[in-house]
């Protein structure tokens, strides 16, 4: 049970679903994410534009679905250049130049185009919006027909009739007996499609195994041969009317295979609106010669969000059928032996005598094909037919395949280094061979094989090409330049490569990596030009080195096709292959290229100089070329606006909120009768911040509405930049406003003075949370104050009608014990709650929670704002953006952040402070919103939860609970965070002691212990990525000498302190997903943003991995007792609490392990409070006293009657791991001397020293210490 009104607990193909608010908004979620990740063009201005006044939006669709009146609009098309080879013209006679030099080679087939172009279709967010919405409705019974594409079994996969692969939405299954698994799709989060690299990687695996499977079985007479077959014009030639038929009756089919009651029925007034929606026309002034009108009437549009699913739908039925064929003898002599399809990309691994040849094979395969899709669609009633597109059909036989490289068994290699532990020698290694991949790839359109000779010696070089050629390509162009970067971060620039009177005597490294960046750009580039379609290649080469020079040779290219010579003979279709490229390179010119950081791009680049090149071109097109259509405009005009140059332009058609926006940079009086301005507005600021003038612009626009209108702008201001609603009220004029009393409250007092925490003195919440001195931040404070709100006398009609941090007031008799649970104190804490006052619907209660639930909502999203710090409990950072020029949008706001809100510490706390998961779930339960499946099972009797009674008896529990684990002689609260662990059914605890190098304590300068030089800087990156690389390999080799069944696994690593640089951290989570490990991580010093101190920490990279993947949980451990040469350095103690690491081991068991930073290890108050909750205590350590510290391990691993493991620096040596063992087997671990990097891994059972029982052991443990009473 949760606070989410019934109706939501499954939705269905209903008009009363297909019109709810929420699920349009969640449709509207999903569709706006996915179009700017994935769109092959995308209008993100219009996108934008659409976010602040998102609820008025999604009312009028709604009430144009409910009452039959919903059209979709016309769709604009947008020419998209399929793959082409390009080549350029040669020049015999240089007085005599070509009319065309760059230009789509002939093909071969004179009846064929040189250059074919896709039909995008640009259909706008209100369209897209409502069909999503009808997927959602859809989602569970269309994947359930096609089955769980994440089957890694393809035999079981054949027998659940599983076929296809591409376009699977991401869902969770439920098994159900006697039955194929259910699918759950998650309509309420963020996520659409599964991931396309997953699925692919499936699809082109499963013939190959399939094969490795039969050719155990086969006689000497018979071979297999794998056919790839593609269907010609898939999405063009989909009948929507038959496609609505499919949908119904696989729909109905689900009821009866399932028996779903009948909240899950259908009704016709959705068929009916789903018709409508299907009903796709295009702007008549963007037909052309370059489409047939009738090729372009039917089918479905792409650039539909929803269409991918929908394409599945329509041929569920065709793959059962052709799948019911496998292994079946209805064909004489070939044997079908698995059937798959990627969207329109179809394997079938067919069973043949030596005899036939294997063209003829092909044929018959082809024909089989053909007339399964036509007896499919005759039967569906299709009014266009599918065919296979004979000229791209391939066939292979699995003897030549296995003798050749698979080109997706070499991608799957280089992936793995890059998402690895990638060092500086790992990555060299793979430049070449990703350099060979993108010539294999340039070679993929050329290749002529030898189809006269049978014998496999001939080929027995020739990669198999199983994947497409731009497929390949792109994914050579992101790699390469991935580990490009990785390598640079990685270089001592400034580090001479040779001795002197050598060669290399003057040139350094970065001056050899620049010229690698230089090169490998030019080859991207000279990749993209032979196929002009491949804008990805353009825009990799280009960020990576985005010269001048290098723009102006792309640039002159273009504008040969743009702005062409007369009698220069060139094609349409050249001319809108251009005009996409163009649009495409200038919208990345506004959101992508050259907005790195300067140090990662060569010394020779100048951004500036480049981005006005750009800007240059972008003019050009605008002033000299008013036929470019009006998507190179759109993009021309954000580029112009992300570099501040504002540009007035005489045709607004097509680009209307682009010349708004331009009107907005200039401050220009605009009309405001359409909302969208706001965010027009917004994106204005983000992109170019100037408070004062936004204010006295607002204020003058403001002037020009009525009282409504101003009421609605001050709450839609206040909800999405409350910080520009803040500068406004400090403006006189404004006070002196009718307007200013729409300005809530709690806006008004931002502009008061500061906090200062006084005991017994009246504080308002708002004023606290927002201050550095919030106490909230942390579990047990926040656990106190909601125990004092739910004792007041009627806080729950208060919650219900809105009361908000600013309406409580909260006095203290000691701030600093605030942590230490003091709850049955009735004057410690004081609580009083003013009138209740409008807070412009900011904590007004969604429709979705059920009236008598309200009142936890309420609170849940008090208790968030105290975490995020904001008077928005929706957010802790607002919109802008501090990366001037840079277009980054407007991605959410407050009305879509409700339906989404992160309530884990990931979306708590910037500060990496501790969120239990206890903490994470209640406040997941409180605000819970329609759409997701609630997971947690820490607070299940959540549900019981009638009144505020009923949570005040949960909360003293969880109290109590805290206060046992209180540090009592330190002061200081401990939390636990559990952690879902690997090898959980494993009940030896596996540890890898990583000792480190670098950095050396002189490595700090005293006067700024917290920046390196660029050059050190690289130099320990490197390191880092050497020494995970080494724990990954000497992981491996140890866990493969034991003959043990877990690859790489690990429970934890331990790294010394100071070792890793924050910047530094996806290292470590590669060396986890290498390892399945958490790591204890001592961090270089980093300045703490409330204490604005520099302080001294410790990181906790906690790995759980459970049904819907693997999550990081960051937890920094403080450590307050500093060493001389930190207090030296000015470095502050900070250790607010003491973390606790929960780990599972067994059905019922849990290791507890604590972390320490060197010298807080020496705190017996610290080990004291320890050792009654922790049963490992780890330290990471950079300590030169080794032998001290030895000694301290010593008595430790006895006193505390738990294993104590010590991470030291190489630089002094000495790490250690010991147990309260007798004799010399205490001692486990121990690196002997200094300047070592070392890596020691080693097993242990810290569950036997739990107890004060002795355990019968082939090793014996010592007698538990006096006073020692055994642990949980």
């Amino acid at each position: 049970m949760s606070n989410i009104i019934d109706k939501y607990s499954n939705i269905a193909p209903n008009i009363n679903f297909l019109s709810d608010f929420v699920v349009l908004s969640q449709a509207w979620k999903k569709t706006q994410k996915y179009i700017r990740r994935h769109n092959w063009y995308a209008d993100v201005l219009e996108l934008d534009a659409s976010t602040i006044n998102l609820e008025n939006n999604i009312n009028k669709w709604s009430e144009k679905l409910q009452k039959n009146t919903f059209f979709p609009d016309k769709m604009k098309l947008v020419p998209a250049p399929k793959n082409s080879n390009w080549v350029f013209s040669t020049i015999e006679d240089t007085n005599h130049l070509p009319e065309n030099l760059w230009h789509p080679k002939e093909p071969l087939n004179e009846s064929e185009k040189s250059q074919k172009l896709r039909p995008l279709a640009h259909i706008n967010i209100k369209d897209q919006t409502v069909a999503t919405a009808a997927m959602l409705c859809l989602a569970d019974s269309i994947e359930t027909a096609q089955g769980p594409s994440e089957e890694v079994n393809f035999l079981e996969a054949q027998s659940k009739g599983i076929y296809s692969y591409g376009n699977r939405l991401h869902c969770s299954w439920i098994k159900m007996q006697g039955q194929h698994d259910k699918a759950s799709y998650g309509w309420g989060n963020s996520l659409t499609y599964r991931k396309f690299y997953d699925d692919y990687r499936l699809f082109l695996s499963r013939p190959n195994k399939i094969c490795q499977h039969y050719s155990t079985k086969l006689r000497s007479n018979e071979r297999l041969h794998i056919i790839s077959i593609d269907l010609k014009g898939f999405f063009n030639n989909i009948d929507r009317n038959s496609l609505i038929l499919q949908l119904k009756k696989i729909y109905s089919n689900y009821l009866k295979t399932y028996n779903l009651g009948v909240e899950y029925n259908d009704d016709v007034k959705f068929w009916e609106a789903l018709k409508k929606i299907f009903n796709w026309d295009w702007e008549v002034s963007n037909y052309n010669s370059l489409f047939m009108m009738e090729d372009l009437k039917d089918g479905l549009p792409q650039g539909l969000v929803a269409g991918g699913f929908f394409s599945n739908a329509y041929l569920i039925e065709f793959d059962q059928l052709v799948g019911n064929e496998i292994n079946s003898n209805s064909m004489e002599s070939i044997i079908i032996r698995d059937y798959c399809r990627y969207v329109d990309d179809i394997r079938i691994v067919v069973e043949t005598t030596n005899s036939q040849d294997i063209n003829k094979i092909s044929d018959v395969i082809c024909n089989y094909i053909n007339a399964c899709l036509k007896n499919y669609l005759n039967g569906i009633k299709a009014k266009k037919m599918l065919k296979v597109n004979d000229r791209k059909t391939k066939i292979i036989s699995f003897d030549q395949m296995s003798t050749q490289n698979n080109i997706s068994s070499l991608m799957t290699i280089f992936q793995g280094v890059l998402s690895g532990t990638p060092d500086v020698n790992s990555l060299q290694q793979i430049a070449g061979g990703l350099d060979n991949l993108l010539q294999i790839s340039e070679r993929i359109l050329n290749i002529e094989e030898n189809k006269g000779n049978k014998l496999l010696l001939s080929k027995v070089s020739t990669a198999n090409i199983d994947v497409r050629d731009d497929t390949l390509k792109r994914f050579v162009a992101t790699r390469i330049v991935k580990s490009l970067r990785y390598r640079r971060g990685m270089t001592d620039l400034h580090e001479k490569l040779g001795e002197e009177e050598s060669l290399l005597e003057d040139v350094s490294s970065g001056q050899m990596l620049d010229h690698e960046y230089e090169t490998t750009a030019r080859k991207l580039i000279a990749c993209w030009a032979s196929n002009p379609s491949l804008t990805l290649l353009l825009k990799c080469g280009l960020d990576l080195y985005p010269n001048i020079e290098l723009l102006e040779t792309v640039i002159e290219s273009l504008e040969h096709k743009l702005f062409p010579e007369p009698n220069s003979n060139l094609t349409e279709e050249e001319i809108k292959t251009i005009e996409y490229v163009v649009a495409d390179i200038l919208r990345a010119g506004a959101v992508e290229i050259g907005f790195r950081s300067e140090n990662e791009y060569p010394s020779s680049v100048d951004i500036e100089a480049f981005r006005q090149e750009l800007s240059a071109f972008a003019k050009r097109i605008l002033v000299e070329r008013a036929e470019s259509p009006w998507y190179v405009k759109q993009q021309a005009l954000l580029l112009l606006a992300s570099v501040g140059d504002s540009f007035e332009i005489e045709d607004e058609k097509g680009v209307e909120l682009y010349h708004l926006l331009h009107k907005v940079l200039l401050y220009k009086d605009i009309e405001v009768k359409n909302s969208q301005w706001l965010s027009i507005a917004f994106i204005a600021q983000q992109l170019h911040p100037n408070k004062k003038k936004f204010v006295h612009w607002f204020i003058r626009l403001l002037r020009k509405m009525d009282d409504k209108e101003q009421k609605k702008v001050i709450i839609l201001l206040v909800q999405n930049r409350s910080d520009l609603a803040v500068e406004i009220c400090k403006v006189r004029i404004a006070r002196n406003s009718n307007w200013y009393q729409y300005v809530p409250a709690e806006i008004k007092d931002l502009t008061l003075t500061k906090v200062n925490l006084l005991e017994n003195k009246e504080i308002p919440l708002l004023k606290l949370i927002q201050s550095n001195k919030n106490p909230f931040f942390q579990e047990n404070a926040l656990l106190l104050l909601i125990y004092k709100l739910l004792k007041i006398k009627g806080i729950e009609n208060a919650l219900n009608n809105g009361l908000t941090p600013r309406n409580i007031q909260i006095k203290c008799e000691n701030w600093n014990e605030i942590q230490h649970l003091k709850f049955d104190n009735d004057n410690y804490l004081k609580i009083t709650i003013n009138k209740v006052e409008e807070s412009g619907s900011t904590y007004a209660i969604p429709s979705w929670v059920k009236s008598n639930q309200a009142w936890l909502y309420g609170l849940g999203s008090i208790l968030r704002a105290c975490f995020t710090g904001e008077n928005d409990f929706t957010a802790s950072t607002f919109l802008s953006r501090e990366c001037v020029g840079r277009y980054n949008g407007l991605r959410s706001t407050w009305y879509s952040r409700r339906l989404g809100l992160l309530n884990s510490a990931k979306g708590l706390s910037s500060t990496q402070d501790p969120i239990t998961p206890w903490l994470s779930e209640l406040l997941i339960r409180m605000l819970q919103w329609p759409g997701i499946n609630l997971h947690g099972n820490l607070i299940n009797d959540f549900y019981k939860i009638k009144n505020t009674s009923d949570l005040l008896e949960l909360i003293i529990i969880r109290i109590k609970h805290q206060s046992k684990l209180f540090g009592k002689s330190t002061k200081t609260p401990v939390y636990v965070i559990p952690t879902i662990n690997y090898q959980k059914n494993n009940l030896l605890f596996r540890v890898a002691i990583v000792q480190t190098l670098l950095p050396k304590v002189n490595d700090f300068n005293e006067k700024d212990p917290i920046n390196w030089t660029q050059s050190y800087r690289a130099r320990h990156r490197s390191h880092i990525a050497s020494v995970c690389n080494i724990v990954r390999l000497q992981l491996k080799a140890w866990i493969e000498a034991q003959s043990l069944k877990e690859s790489n696994v690990v429970d934890l690593i331990v790294f010394p302190e100071l070792s890793i640089h924050p910047d530094d951290i996806w290292l470590l989570r590669r060396l986890s997903d290498s390892t399945k490990a958490s790591i204890f991580a001592g961090m270089t010093f980093i300045h703490h943003e409330s204490l604005k101190e520099t302080v001294n920490q410790a990181l906790w990279l906690l790995r759980s991995e459970n049904s819907s993947g693997r999550e990081f949980i960051e937890v920094r451990q403080g450590k307050y007792h500093m060493t001389a040469i930190e207090k030296t350095m000015g470095i502050k103690g900070h250790r607010p609490y003491q973390v606790l690491v929960e780990f599972k081991k067994g059905d019922n068991l849990s290791v507890h392990v604590a972390g320490s930073i060197c010298f807080d290890a020496t705190d017996l108050s610290l080990v004291a409070d320890l050792r009654e909750v922790s049963d490992i205590f780890v330290v990471a350590a950079m300590n030169k006293d080794v032998h001290t510290f030895d000694t301290m391990v010593g008595a430790l691993h006895y006193h505390m009657y738990q294993p104590v493991i010590l991470a030291n620096s190489g630089e002094f040596g000495g790490s250690t791991a010991q147990a309260p063992y007798t004799k010399h087997d205490r001692l486990i671990a121990h690196v002997h001397g200094n300047n070592q990097i070392a890596v020691s891994v080693f097993e242990i059972d810290p569950t036997i020293f739990k107890t004060t029982i002795q355990p019968r052991l082939p090793v014996e443990i010592k007698t538990a210490p006096a006073g020692y009473n055994g642990r949980n």
